[in-house]
């Protein structure tokens, strides 16, 4: 009897160590993802400051020009140019908070704040295109 009760011991001190080392995999792997998505998360806000930057002066170029005499024209032409100043102010702001964003959303946010700054990128440029015209 005695014997049975050490060797039931001894499996179950196994099984506890077996436990302690998953767990502590487990922790292992989950600070290595963490770590991982800090990284991401400082390499998106990097990019994302700057693409910022970018907008913010090829906004400023937008403003300089002047194509029209036509005050209805001109007009018009400054509003869409606060109409972008005001899209690029609103994503410096969302990437500011951005780190109020839980791990679990992070991937949804990056692919809605990348697409809008796509957007605004393109808006940006087709202006430009437009204005010529």
């Amino acid at each position: 009897m005695v014997l049975a009760f050490l060797t039931a011991a001894s499996q179950e001190n196994k099984k506890t160590k077996e436990t302690k080392k998953d767990v502590s995999g487990t922790n292992k792997n989950q600070k290595e993802a963490k770590a991982d998505s800090e990284a991401d998360y400082q390499k998106f806000k990097m990019d994302a400051e700057r693409n910022i930057a970018q907008n913010k002066k090829k906004i400023a170029e937008l403003k300089t020009e002047k194509k029209s005499i036509d005050k209805e024209i001109e007009k018009k032409y400054k509003e869409k140019i606060l109409a972008l100043e005001q899209k690029n102010d609103k994503l410096k702001k969302k990437l500011e908070n951005s780190g109020k964003t839980k791990t679990t959303m992070w991937t949804s946010f990056k692919k809605e704040f990348n697409f809008e700054m796509e957007e605004l990128g393109q808006a940006i440029k087709d202006f430009g295109i437009d204005s010529m015209k």
